[in-house]
C-alpha cells in the first residue's frame, strides 16, 4: 500500500490577511478558497495515484478519522 501522509492536506494562508464582515458573508482578503480546493484535490491524487479501489477507501477513512479527532480536540479546548 502507498504510504499516506499523516496530515490532513491543509495549504499554508499567510498570517497577515484581513478580514471583512457584513451580515451576510465574511471575506478574507488575499484568500481563496478555489485556489485551496484545487491544492487540496491535486494533493489528494498525488497522494492516491495507483491506489486500488480497497486503499483509496482506507486513505479517505483514515483521513475522516484523523479529522474527527481534530474537532473533538477544538470543541475540547472551550
Amino acid at each position: 500500500m502507498k504510504q499516506i501522509s499523516n496530515k490532513i492536506p491543509v495549504p499554508s494562508v499567510p498570517d497577515n490577511l484581513s478580514v471583512t464582515e457584513n451580515s451576510e458573508n465574511r471575506f478574507i482578503e488575499g484568500f481563496s478558497a478555489l485556489k485551496m480546493k484545487q491544492e487540496v484535490q491535486e494533493q489528494i491524487y498525488r497522494e492516491t495515484k495507483g491506489m486500488t479501489d480497497q486503499e483509496v477507501r482506507e486513505y479517505f477513512h483514515k483521513g475522516s478519522e484523523q479529522f474527527r479527532k481534530k474537532i473533538k480536540s477544538l470543541r475540547n479546548m472551550k
